[in-house]
Order: C-alpha cells, then sequence, then structure tokens
C-alpha cells in the first residue's frame, strides 16, 4: 500500500513520519521508496527520505521538482519563472509504483498550499490516488486545523487513514 502525508502545516513533522514508516517497511523486507515531489528551499526533506528507505534510487528519482525558493511552490515557480509540470511528477511517482512495493509520498506544506493558481498539493494528492494520512503538530489550536484538513481530504473523494500528533 503506498500513502501519501499530509500536513496541517508545514514543519508539523511529515518528513519524520515518513521516515519511520520507510524504516519500519524496510525492516520488515518490503521494498519502499520515499517521495518528495516539490522541495522548496534546499532538499533536506527528499535526501532524509532517500537515506531512509529508498535503495538504488536518486535525489532526482524522488525529487523530480526542486525549486531554489524557500516559499509554496507557487510563488518559488512564478519567483523563478519555471513551469511546475504536474505530468512529470506523476510519471516519477509511476515509475516508482513500478519499481518498489511501497511508496511514501510527502506533500509539500500544507494540503491546501498552492502549486499553480487553481492547484493545489490536495489536487496532486487526489491525481496520485492514494489513501492519506494527515500529521499535526501537537499543540495549542491543532485540533481546528486538524479537522479542516481531514474534512477536506474526505470532500476530495480521499480515504484519510489516521491523524498523527506530533510532539
Amino acid at each position: 500500500m503506498s500513502l501519501f502525508i499530509t500536513g496541517t502545516d508545514t514543519g508539523v513533522g511529515k518528513t519524520y513520519i515518513a521516515a519511520r514508516l520507510l524504516h519500519l517497511l524496510r525492516a520488515s523486507g518490503t521494498s519502499c521508496a520515499g517521495m518528495k515531489p516539490i522541495c522548496c528551499g534546499d532538499r533536506r526533506d527528499a535526501e532524509f527520505l532517500l537515506a531512509a528507505g529508498s535503495d538504488g534510487l536518486t535525489i532526482d528519482d524522488i525529487n523530480p521538482v526542486w525549486l531554489k525558493t524557500p516559499a509554496a511552490p507557487l510563488v518559488g515557480s512564478l519567483m523563478e519563472k519555471v513551469d511546475i509540470d504536474i505530468d512529470r511528477i506523476l510519471a516519477a511517482f509511476h515509475s516508482l509504483q513500478n519499481r518498489v512495493e511501497h511508496v511514501i509520498v510527502e506533500g509539500t506544506g500544507g494540503w491546501m498550499v498552492p502549486i499553480h493558481r487553481n492547484y493545489f498539493v490536495s489536487d496532486l494528492a487526489a491525481a496520485m490516488k492514494m489513501p492519506v494520512l494527515a500529521v499535526a503538530y501537537n499543540r495549542l489550536g491543532c485540533l481546528n486545523h486538524a479537522v479542516l484538513t481531514v474534512q477536506n481530504i474526505l470532500a476530495h473523494g480521499l480515504r484519510c487513514i489516521g491523524l498523527v500528533l506530533k510532539i
């Protein structure tokens, strides 16, 4: 089973949870790969996922779009004057699906972060047709953000398999 991990925000622990799942899958003898479709700023998240469970793959295999600007993908692409090619991201995803049993995809920022003017992380997850795991940082106010995120996941016709409150 592959999985899309989203967050209520940026910096809530998506990479940590994805890496933990990859470690568990590898320990069980399962072939797996992490994927960070879009990195904004540096590539540390993708490097972390690569190290956690993506043997034989390159950083470009698991991170097809890298924007140097540390901002939402839409903003970064406008500032860098580049187009984010969704078909390229989906092709990279399908390629990973053909190479391993499980792909753990980590979204960028939160569920409703814009990639294009009318295309969001939520739309990318819907195109990948995977169950979603939501991650929230356990602090005052997080339950509201978590419920809104889970409701929107369901509104996109996707299955939310759980909510992780990260300490």
